[in-house]
């Protein structure tokens, strides 16, 4: 079984694959079950993730918001 900050890097790699382009990721959870994120569901992956870490921290622009440009 994976370990808390073991279950966070790879939660955060997956992350980052799809803000980079990938269209599916798979992360285990603390059950050891594995779930599948895509870009549609990466809202999902990133509430995971600051449920881990509340301190995650997303750069602007990379959120769900879209880009809106005066």
């Amino acid at each position: 079984m994976l370990d808390e900050q073991q279950l966070l890097d790879e939660a955060k790699a997956a992350y980052h694959r799809l803000m980079i382009g990938e269209s599916v990721v798979e992360v285990r959870d603390h059950s050891g079950e594995s779930i599948r994120y895509q870009p549609a569901t990466a809202h999902k992956l990133l509430s995971y993730i600051r449920s881990m870490e509340p301190n995650f921290a997303v750069p602007v622009g990379l959120g769900n918001a879209p880009l809106r440009f005066l």
